[in-house]
């Protein structure tokens, strides 16, 4: 199975929002799913409720692939905040971490700084970096050198 750059990305994309991932394993098809819990709050939209009926027919043809947990998150924030040039975030930052809500108060943080756009592109990366992890180590469906650049 080939997986472009593109399709990498819109992965890491879905599951930064809490969607679901489901990838076919011979084609390479994905398909953004809501969580158990999104259906439970409001209505299932009609793209989903077809989405679901195609997994459900063959559901071992699909890898499901969850949204990263919090630890994995917290690693990308320590990483970042352990490159950030500007000494003053560095140190705000690696407080936030050491804190109360640090998820919520390292947002804060960073879009109240210059670096907010350095966050997001390096938040990207280290989300597409997991998401060839995921597949490669739990789904042995995946080899990075295969991307292509569709």
């Amino acid at each position: 199975m080939k997986l472009s750059q593109k399709q990498i990305y819109d992965i890491a994309q879905t599951l930064d929002t809490g969607l679901l991932c489901y990838i076919h394993k011979k084609t390479g098809e994905v398909r953004d799913m809501i969580t158990d819990e999104m259906a439970e709050m409001g209505g299932v939209e009609e793209e989903h409720r077809a989405d679901m009926e195609v997994i459900e027919k063959e559901p071992d043809k699909w890898v499901l692939i969850e949204p990263m947990m919090s630890g994995d998150a917290f690693s990308i924030m320590e990483d970042f905040a352990d490159q950030v040039g500007n000494r003053g975030l560095q140190k705000r930052l690696i407080g936030t971490l050491n804190g109360r809500r640090p998820f919520a108060n390292f947002k804060n943080a960073v879009d109240n700084s210059d670096e907010r756009e350095d966050w997001f592109e390096f938040k990207q990366k280290g989300y597409e970096a997991w998401v060839r992890r995921e597949l490669r180590h739990n789904f042995e469906m995946y080899d990075e050198n295969m991307d292509s650049d569709e």
